[in-house]
């Protein structure tokens, strides 16, 4: 057992030095993003962008995984995990630049928490964002009805049966204060 030992704290300081190396602005790719999320709690924004369709039944806009990603090939709210150091703001003007996302930022909402403690990557705990477009076409996605995207077993089932659902039945409601209104006294941080 102590040789065990051993060896653990040889891999945690070598891991340490390892990950002294990595640029705490920089995207950590694919598969040092997995691996972390596997021993960490990763905090996210799903971005769920709201439109009046035909006849005022609300759209949801959804984009597509690439082959690299995890849920390859299938449709997802856009979202992104916060990086180190990085405010809320940023981190969605930062997702926003990514997915070509057209949105007022001013006019965002916390709509929801996901504690989603077994996603095939590890623990999540996800912001919920309600949105609405700001009028720009954006490209890359399309545009699904609440009935749409409970009928398409290739939206990821978290976002198909929770996160979704969960900012439609919000919408056009008030949700929490924007993003940028949080303060430390909102937390209950002194």
């Amino acid at each position: 057992m102590r040789e065990f030992g051993d060896k653990m704290t040889k891999i945690k300081e070598a891991l340490a030095n390892l990950l002294d190396l990595v640029p705490a602005d920089m995207p950590l790719g694919t598969e040092l993003f997995n691996a972390l999320c596997r021993l960490t709690i990763t905090f996210a924004f799903e971005m769920v962008i709201v439109r009046e369709g035909q006849g005022g039944v609300p759209e949801v806009y959804v984009a597509q995984r690439g082959p690299e990603e995890a849920y390859p090939g299938m449709w997802h709210v856009p979202g992104t995990a916060l990086r180190s150091q990085e405010t809320f703001p940023d981190a969605i003007a930062r997702l926003c630049a990514r997915e070509g996302l057209s949105i007022d930022q001013t006019d965002t909402k916390v709509v929801g928490i996901l504690n989603h403690r077994k996603e095939e990557r590890g623990h999540f705990i996800s912001f919920i964002i309600l949105a609405e477009p700001a009028g720009e076409e954006m490209i890359g996605g399309k545009w699904m009805t609440l009935a749409e995207v409970k009928a398409d077993d290739k939206v990821i089932p978290h976002h198909r049966l929770n996160i979704i659902p969960r900012a439609l039945a919000i919408w056009p409601g008030e949700g929490l204060p924007a993003l940028e209104e949080f303060s430390q006294e909102d937390f209950g941080i002194q």
